[in-house]
């Protein structure tokens, strides 16, 4: 979740100094393109502990991952599409 807020927020503030259309659309790709080894680095870390032979750190692991590639899914598709219809009016 700090990976996420700090992601939107960088994407906000990109978008705060210039808010226009196409500024929306190149901002929320270019975040995650800008942060992509942050991205990469807690992927990386949810594996490793995926294949720990503890349970409760194999469990935190693949809910890690999961939850990783969902938000960053959504905050793609969800956000981005949020953030654009505001422009469409």
């Amino acid at each position: 979740m700090l990976v996420n807020a700090y992601l939107i927020n960088k994407m906000l503030n990109s978008i705060k100094s210039n808010p226009t259309y196409e500024n929306v659309a190149k901002s929320t790709l270019r975040t995650y393109i800008d942060e992509i080894g942050l991205v990469i680095i807690s992927i990386m870390i949810s594996i490793i502990f995926t294949f720990m032979s503890n349970v409760q750190i194999y469990s935190l692991g693949m809910t890690l991952f999961y939850g990783i590639i969902c938000v960053a899914i959504s905050n793609l598709l969800v956000l981005r599409t949020m953030l654009l219809a505001r422009f469409e009016e």
